[in-house]
Order: structure tokens, then sequence, then C-alpha cells
């Protein structure tokens, strides 16, 4: 199949003014989904540090984000106006059919490590897929550590394209602040699966 190159800034990709109030009245909720499986990691650290100790930085991070995940799940189980899934091997929540939200720890620049597979890559510039609302944009409800690893740095909630952000909301106890992202990814060669219909092609 030939492959072609796809433009990263799809115009279909909802705008931080489009996305604040949406995500608003979710973001506390998300907030502790993440800070609270964190101190209680804190408190594993501090009472078995030995076991602690033999774990590598990739489990250490599997079972923090293993915790977040499990939080969501439980909190957001009968909120309405969302609703989850794990139909592509990991979870997400879809809020009014416009967002769909991952849980991911994030680096230093607000990007989150994953190994690209072509579901990544078509997550990461804002292709759509079966089963997710066609159309939707996907965010990261991200969060970032102190070097030990047991505190919470921060938390945002940031919208890939490509290998950087269009946009980032920060996210705090009561408020949030507004981060426009002014940046344009490079583009990728994107090998089209036959019957994989993304955005810009059903324009």
């Amino acid at each position: 199949m030939k492959s072609h190159h796809l433009f990263s800034e799809n115009p279909g990709i909802i705008s931080l003014q489009e996305a604040e109030p949406i995500l608003e009245p979710y973001l506390s909720m998300v907030l502790k989904c993440i800070r609270t499986p964190i101190e209680q990691w804190k408190g594993v650290c501090e009472r078995e540090p030995l076991f602690v100790m033999d774990l590598d930085p990739r489990a250490r991070a599997n079972i923090i984000n293993s915790h977040v995940v499990a939080s969501v799940e439980k909190r957001f189980a009968k909120v309405k106006g969302v609703r989850l899934t794990r139909d592509h091997g990991f979870l997400v929540l879809i809020i009014g059919e416009r967002i769909v939200v991952r849980f991911k720890k994030l680096d230093e620049k607000l990007r989150s490590r994953n190994y690209m597979t072509n579901q990544q890559w078509k997550l990461y510039y804002q292709e759509d897929l079966p089963g997710l609302p066609p159309g939707a944009t996907v965010v990261i409800a991200g969060y970032r550590l102190d070097p030990t690893g047991m505190l919470l740095n921060d938390v945002h909630v940031v919208c890939p394209v490509g290998s950087q952000n269009k946009w980032a909301i920060p996210v705090a106890e009561g408020a949030t602040i507004r981060l426009p992202v002014a940046a344009t990814p490079p583009r990728r060669a994107v090998v089209k699966a036959k019957g994989v219909r993304t955005r810009k092609s059903a324009q």
C-alpha cells in the first residue's frame, strides 16, 4: 500500500477554549483519582522500603498507574455524562462524546512515553479508532512526580498532536490555569490500513 503524509494540525481537534468548559466539571475528581493513589504509594514506600527498593523505575510507574486507573474506574463508574471503556486494551474516560481522556505519567515536557504501535500513532495524531466517538479529541490527564517518585508534583490535561501538545491545562485544587502551547509537531508518514477512516478523510 502507498504511504502518504498526514498533516499534523487537524482542524477537527478541539481547541482550548472549547475543551475547558467540557472538562471543568470533572477536573476536581480527576485530581483525586491521581492524587490519592500516589499518596497511598508514598505510604507503601515508607512502610516497605526494602520491597520498593527491589522494583525498577518501570515497575514502580506501572504500579502507580494501575492504581490511578482503578481509582478512575471506581470514581467515574456512575457519573452522568461520561462513560468508561477498555475496548482498546487500556482505560479511557469519554466525556460528552467529545473528549477521550487517557491517564498517564508525563515527562518534564508534559509528554507521555509509549511504545509507538500503529494504534498509539493514531491516538497521538488524533485519528479515529473504531469504538471511540468519531471526531472526538484524545487528551491525557497526566501527572508528574518528584525525583523520589513518591510525591506528586503536578497534574495537567494535555492535548497531544504528534510529538508535542496543542494545549495544556494545569489542574489545581479548585482552579485551572489556561496554558495554550504554541508548537507545530512534525509531519509523519502514515500507512493507511484498508477500512480505517480518519477524521480528515471523513470530511
